[in-house]
């Protein structure tokens, strides 16, 4: 639980907004098939982009990105 706690509060600080270049190349999140914009949306470590409310449901269940599995806790 304290390690859901930790990953949804650094969602906003660690995980910056994606460019409009990254929404360019891909702008539909893969968790809910939604159109994402840079105001409702974060960038992780890998690049991968997605909505944050869809990724803190996503954290609830695995601590990796949604795409690659890359390690979240890690970083």
């Amino acid at each position: 639980m304290i390690q859901f706690i930790k990953i949804t509060k650094s969602l906003k600080s660690e995980f910056p907004s994606p460019t409009q270049e990254d929404l360019d190349h891909d702008n539909i999140c893969i968790i809910c098939r939604e159109e994402m914009t840079i105001s409702n949306s974060c960038k992780l470590p890998c690049t991968h982009c997605f909505h944050r409310v869809c990724l803190r449901r996503w954290f609830k269940q695995k601590r990796k990105c949604p795409t690659c599995d890359l390690d979240l806790m890690d970083k």
